[in-house]
């Protein structure tokens, strides 16, 4: 009997270990960035008990490195400057995803939390691209129709809160997953951002503009709204004198290159604050949405 009792014990003993090593395993494989942070399930950082102070480890690894990678913005709450989808986009997501973690009260609860936001934020985007190929569904040529396609996304990602509401998310979701969507589609909105602007410095490479007298005033207002739009400040302000110089031929509207002027005074504005702020200065920049 008594054989057999210390068998047991070592045998009862050796599980909290044997959890502790999986979610040991569970942090150097997301810290090593070789996970999926959205997908990656958690779930042994929380409802195994002696995990949790190894969720508490992660979350805190998490902040330290996207503030660590997004130094230039310290004190600053910006998460749609492209910095996040440029460094930080894979802390980021982990930290909303921990948070979804923390507010879901069972195993059971985050597995299917987890399962409707992604369902969610799939659907959210798959609603937002139909809708943006029928906006350009009605341009007349390619490059034309690219630029509809990225217009009409960009102005869903700035009412992208009022676009979960038109598609009855905010009564199908429950708490915790509502505000994980949302935080989540902050960054799956910023990346579709910065790729745009990276597309649009590459047209306005190639191309002097998309003129109102050669394709038509909607394009030019568009295209005005996209350059007002990108987060490189030294590219907008290059692309506004260009813009003056368009204007006096009517190749693209006053009312456009005032647009475009509007933004760099409103940047111009922030640098100056930051500075006098935080004593440096981080240099112009804008939010993506």
């Amino acid at each position: 009997m008594i054989r057999i009792l210390i068998i047991c014990i070592l045998v009862w003993c050796s599980f909290p270990a044997q959890a502790n090593d999986t979610a040991l395993k569970l942090i150097e494989q997301v810290k090593s960035k070789s996970t999926n942070p959205d997908t990656v399930d958690l779930s042994p950082l929380k409802f195994d008990v002696q995990n949790k102070s190894l969720r508490i480890e992660l979350y805190d690894w998490a902040a330290d490195a996207t503030n660590n990678q997004t130094s230039l913005l310290k004190g600053l709450q910006h998460e749609s400057h492209p910095t996040y989808c440029q460094k930080a986009s894979y802390t980021k997501r982990l930290i909303n995803h921990l948070r979804l973690l923390g507010n879901s009260e069972t195993a059971e609860a985050y597995q299917a939390n987890k399962k409707m936001a992604q369902e969610a934020i799939a659907l959210t985007l798959e609603e937002m691209k139909k809708h943006s190929e029928d906006v350009a569904a009605s341009a007349n040529n390619k490059i034309t129709k690219e630029v509809a396609y990225r217009w009409s996304m960009g102005q869903l990602s700035k009412g992208k809160s009022q676009f979960l509401f038109q598609l009855g998310l905010d009564e199908k979701l429950n708490e915790a997953t509502w505000y994980y969507v949302q935080d989540q589609m902050k960054m799956v909105m910023c990346e579709h951002d910065l790729e745009t602007a990276n597309w649009l410095t590459n047209l306005l490479n190639k191309e002097d503009w998309l003129n109102r007298t050669e394709y038509s005033e909607e394009t030019d207002d568009r295209l005005a709204e996209l350059v007002s739009r990108h987060y490189d400040h030294d590219f907008v302000e290059a692309i506004s004198w260009r813009m003056e110089r368009l204007s006096l031929s009517g190749k693209t509207s006053t009312e456009n290159l005032a647009l475009v002027k509007q933004h760099l005074s409103f940047t111009n504005a922030q640098t100056t604050a930051i500075l006098e702020q935080f004593g440096q200065n981080v240099g112009a920049f804008f939010m993506c949405h």
